[in-house]
C-alpha cells in the first residue's frame, strides 16, 4: 500500500496483480476492479476521457495526492503506446493497487 509521505513527484508507482477499490471493508469496500480509471478530463468522465490502467502499468506521480472538489485524487501520467496521457486518479484505489517502484 503507498504512503503519500512516501512519495514525491517523478516517483514510478507500478499497479499491482489485484486491483481494489481502496474502500475500507466496514464502509462497505474491499472489492477488487479489472482497472484502474484514469481521467484525462473532469474526474467521472463528464468531460474529456477515461483510460484502463491494468496491473502491471507504471504511472508516474505528477502531483501529489490532493483534494479536488472534495475528491482525494492523484495526477499520474502513464505511456500508452506513442504517447505520454497524463490525468487523475481517485488516492484511495490508487494507494491500495499500487506499489513503488524500486530505484535503480
Amino acid at each position: 500500500m503507498l504512503n503519500k509521505k512516501d512519495l514525491q513527484v517523478g516517483d514510478t508507482v507500478i499497479v499491482n496483480d489485484v486491483i481494489k477499490d481502496g474502500v475500507p471493508v466496514n464502509l462497505g469496500g474491499g472489492g477488487t476492479k479489472e482497472f484502474l480509471s484514469l481521467f484525462t478530463g473532469m474526474v467521472g468522465g463528464m468531460s474529456g476521457g477515461e483510460a484502463a490502467i491494468r496491473s502491471g502499468d507504471v504511472l508516474t506521480i505528477v502531483k501529489m495526492p490532493r483534494r479536488v472538489q472534495g475528491i482525494n485524487l492523484c495526477r499520474v501520467a502513464m505511456q500508452f503506446s506513442d504517447q505520454r496521457v497524463e490525468g487523475e486518479v481517485y488516492w484511495c484505489e490508487l494507494r491500495a493497487s499500487c506499489r513503488k517502484a524500486p530505484t535503480q
